[in-house]
Parts: structure tokens; sequence; C-alpha cells
């Protein structure tokens, strides 16, 4: 296991293009020319179908689609559509939030217009329907999200609905199960969450995705990123549940076969939002025999060049 200390997630990203490189003895005739490795001989027999970057929050990964696809390494970053826009998983997710934000104008209408949109019948909330929502609410503190979600299918008789909807479903529950009875929390989540299509990670291509998308999966080299208190554990929704976090977070570094890679930075950019981050406190319980510093060049950040004048 090794570790690398960056200073930004641009620089993180920068890292992981060399290492990759490295492991597969060259992506181009700059990796030589620019020593990043010495031959095309030096790699492992690796190819990039047996490499994966995994991360906390899937917004983690538009700095690795940027570095991957100008350094030419070809990718599968997990869902292309969110999974809050596949069917019947967008209805459900409507109608849960209006539950949780009961009397908000918006995701009323939002929820309504979803059900139509696919000819489903919307359920009429309101004060005459204020029973069964406590009921719901009820039961979600007692049974959790995923029981919750069948209660909305049976109630929107959604039955006999495709092989594909039924994956669909299957993953929202998976991600359900890391916020018991937290529904806001689940909401906010979810709204990140990108999904997957195992089938989509066939072929030669460095997968990117989430942990939770990485479930049932390995690989001979992982990557884990963002090794941050604030991403790992994840304390962005409000209230984090360290044991989940920490189950998480072992469910990520399982993945790896053969080789695994950690590494966290100084300083972070969250939609819109400069943070300055510290190591993730689970750091500290990986025994330290195992913790080695990760070889590594030397990285400046790009400058900005000025078009020079012709006069």
């Amino acid at each position: 296991m090794r570790f690398a200390s960056c200073r930004t997630e641009k620089e993180e990203a920068e890292m992981i293009v060399e290492q990759i490189e490295k492991l597969i003895g060259g992506t181009s005739y700059f990796s030589l020319d620019s020593g990043r490795v010495s031959s095309h001989e030096n790699g492992e027999n690796l190819g990039f179908g047996d490499i994966a970057v995994l991360y906390r929050l899937n917004v983690q990964g538009d700095a690795f689609d940027e570095a991957f696809s100008r350094a030419g390494i070809p990718l599968i970053r997990s869902g292309e559509r969110p999974l809050i826009s596949q069917y019947p998983v967008n209805i459900l997710w409507r109608f849960l939030q209006t539950l949780c934000f009961s009397g908000h104008e918006y995701y009323l209408t939002a929820y309504r217009l979803s059900a139509e949109a696919h000819k489903v019948s919307s359920l009429s909330m309101g004060e005459e329907q204020g029973e069964r929502e406590k009921a719901l609410i009820r039961n979600l503190n007692e049974r959790g999200i995923s029981d919750l979600i069948d209660q909305a299918l049976e109630l929107h008789q959604l039955k006999d609905l495709p092989d594909e909807s039924l994956r669909y479903l299957d993953r929202l529950k998976s991600i359900s199960n890391d916020f018991r009875g937290d529904l806001p929390s689940f909401l906010d989540a979810l709204s990140l969450d990108r999904g997957i299509d195992h089938s989509t990670l066939l072929g030669d291509r460095v997968a990117l995705m989430s942990f939770h998308a990485a479930k049932g999966l390995e690989w001979p080299v992982v990557f884990i990123t963002g090794c941050e208190d604030g991403l790992i554990p994840c304390a962005l929704f409000g209230n984090r549940n360290d044991e989940e976090e920490k189950r998480l977070f072992y469910v990520g570094m399982t993945r790896a076969r053969n080789s695994l890679i950690l590494s966290y930075v100084n300083h972070r950019m969250i939609n819109g939002r400069a943070l300055h981050m510290q190591p993730s406190p689970f750091i500290s319980l990986i025994p330290k025999e195992l913790c080695v510093p990760l070889a590594r060049g030397s990285w400046k950040p790009k400058k900005n060049h000025k078009q020079l004048a012709l006069f």
C-alpha cells in the first residue's frame, strides 16, 4: 500500500496519469521523451482495464476525466446518465423529495411532471393525505429507506418493470443502505450519484467510479483518491456516520487485488468552494508498516502562456 500527498486535485490527477503511464509502460511518445517511463518494456503487463480510480463523490471524477483525456488514456466513467434520470428512479426520487420537504411547491411540481412524463398517476399530496405521509415517515424511522422505496413502488403501482429498470432499483436500494433512516442525506447523495451499468466496463479502459458503484468489482491496481477528512468520512451532507463511512472505505480498499495507492490533497475545489483539507482520520488506522510513500516525479502547475505578437 502506497500513499501520495498532493497540493491540489489537479496535481492528484496528473500524479495518477504518471503512475498509469509507468504501469502500462508509456501511453505515448511523450511518456518516453518526458522521462516518465524509460521504455515500453518497463510496464507490468497490465492493460488499462486492470486499473480503477475510486472516489467518494462523483464530482471528484471531473479532474481525472480531463487529465486522462489530455494524456490519451482511455476511460469509462461510472454512469453516463445520472441514476435519478432513469425510470422509475426519477419518479421515486421526486416522490421522496415531496415527503422530505412537505409543502414545498417546487418539489411537488417536479414530482407531478416526472410522473406525467411516464404516464404514471401521481399521488395527491396535501392536507388530506397527511396521515399517509406520517405513516410513511414513521415506517421510514422503523424500517429504513429501502422499505420506503418498496412502499412507494406499491403506491404508484409500478409493477412488471423491465430488467433494466429493476437494475436501477437495485442500485437505488444499494445506496439507501448506507443512510438507514436519514432521508435528507440520502436525497443529497443521490443527486450527486451517476449510477453504473457494469456491462459497460468491458474493454481496455481505466475505470473512474465512486465507492458505491465499485461494489462487487475488483482490479489488479486501484487508486483511492480524496482520502481527506470531509470526504472520507464524508461530512458534506450533514451528520456523518463514521462506522458506515469506514465500511465504505474498506469496500474501496478491498477492490484492489494486487496494488493499492491512496492519495490526498491539501486544497480542493468542490462545487465552486475552495476547501482546505486534512488527511482522513481513517489513514491513521492503517498499520504504519504498511504505509509506503509513493515514488513519483515532481509536479509544477501549468502556466497560462500569452500569445506572442507578430509585430
